[in-house]
């Protein structure tokens, strides 16, 4: 990082630099193992002794002690909680949650059935039982998103039992726009839990609190590495930790539009914010502009995640689509005239925004903003509707179809070595 006038400034890199620093990115998920180390105790102690342990760990990460039988928020507590919420910010997210519900509907699978003579295949999909979900909890920060990014899929299709976590205030309460959301959604258990605490919960269960099928949900790198230790034991979603956001510009990009980006993705915590650009003539033009831009937000968070924030400078498109590629970042935005045929060119990332501000990711247009980050771009995707269910395949075949397909059905078992196998079709 470098510093102006005691104030952090984003690196910027070019050529040789600008490459070593993307080579430096492409291993960047060995850096979780130093965060499984911080929370392999916590997960131990949690699954070994359940709502005691839970107790206690809340205490030392949150400084609040949470009897066990309130671990989970009461129906009285939502209902108050929704009557403190204004009418007006409650029509917003209705509309949210409708907005969701209308995309998503469309993502939900449709069996396939091939039939003759000889019977039938079916693959069918089926709602996982239960599942928990993680909304996180920072200072001036209500993630309203996360949870309808997650229980409207869910809902969709067929969950029956959704629990949600999330930390609790300084005072032990939750916030009370997560509970009218809650109330708006129809989710039934909120629990004041968090982090990796709430990560063994649903893997393991407590006294009190049943454990889940699958686990969901945001959080910090914390949070990322208890999901992938209990990843053994428990489905989870996908590795996602701190946000990432790759801009891509270049001379015939808005320099407003631009800045505004990179400052607004880095008021999350611990957000990495990358802006990777052909020409070096705007990319001092973005560093000279932003001291004003972060002094006009006034946000410590986002001066504080200029650490993270880097501009790298390469000689000319395909170089920057590459590096996108490589990095595999959880969201990328493109403001360039061109915008279209660079983002066909990507193909390693949890989003792309074509001349959009990527906050449209989480607001407004039902794209779901839980995405791969860390790298994980490169094997997984976005959320949706299919993470909340399972293939299941049926078979029945007829006399027919049967006495049909003997022969060449004992054959292939016999090839296998399975002379059981063989024996069980040919005496059926």
């Amino acid at each position: 990082m470098q510093k102006e006038n005691n104030k952090i400034m984003p690196r910027t890199l070019k050529g040789k630099d600008a490459w070593r620093f993307v080579a430096s990115l492409e291993n960047r998920t060995m850096d979780i193992e130093l965060f499984k180390e911080a929370v392999i105790q916590v997960i131990k102690a949690v699954r070994n002794n359940g709502d005691e342990a839970v107790r206690e760990y809340m205490v030392k990460y949150y400084g609040v002690d949470i009897p066990t039988d309130e671990f989970m928020v009461s129906k009285e507590e939502i209902e108050n909680a929704f009557a403190r919420i204004g009418d007006a910010e409650k029509k917003a997210i209705e509309k949210e949650i409708e907005i969701f519900k209308i995309f998503h509907r469309r993502q939900k699978p449709q069996e396939i059935v091939e039939s003759g003579s000889y019977g039938r295949i079916r693959l069918k999909w089926v709602p996982l039982g239960r599942i928990g979900v993680h909304v996180p909890e920072y200072p001036d920060s209500a993630y309203i998103s996360t949870m309808i990014s997650h229980v409207v899929p869910a809902m969709i299709a067929g969950v029956d039992e959704i629990a949600v976590f999330t930390p609790p205030l300084e005072n032990g309460e939750v916030n009370p726009v997560l509970l009218a959301t809650a109330k708006l959604l129809g989710v039934k258990e909120v629990y004041r839990i968090g982090g990796p605490i709430a990560v063994a919960v649903m893997a393991y269960g407590t006294q009190s609190i049943q454990a889940v099928d699958k686990i969901f949900g945001a959080g910090d790198n914390y949070f990322m590495a208890a999901k992938q230790i209990v990843a053994q034991d428990t489905r989870i979603d996908m590795p996602s930790g701190p946000s990432e956001n790759l801009i891509i510009a270049d001379e015939s990009s808005n320099l407003d539009r631009v800045l505004l980006d990179l400052i607004s993705q880095a008021e999350h915590l611990d957000s990495m914010t990358i802006l990777l650009t052909d020409s070096e003539d705007f990319a001092y033009r973005v560093v000279e502009m932003l001291e004003s831009s972060l002094l006009e937000a006034g946000n410590a968070v986002i001066s504080d995640n200029m650490k993270n924030t880097f501009i790298l400078i390469f000689d000319d498109i395909n170089d920057i689509v590459e590096a996108v590629n490589v990095i595999s970042p959880e969201r990328v935005a493109i403001f360039t005239s061109n915008a279209a045929s660079i983002a066909s060119k990507i193909n390693n990332a949890g989003a792309v925004f074509i001349n959009t501000p990527s906050a449209f990711g989480d607001y407004g247009v039902g794209m779901n903003q839980q995405l791969p980050s860390s790298g994980f771009a490169r094997s997984f995707g976005a959320l949706t509707v299919l993470d909340f269910m399972k293939p299941l395949y049926e078979i029945e075949l007829n006399n027919n179809g049967i006495n049909d397909l003997k022969i060449f059905v004992e054959k292939m078992a016999l090839l296998e070595g399975f002379p059981l196998h063989a024996k069980a079709i040919r005496e059926f």
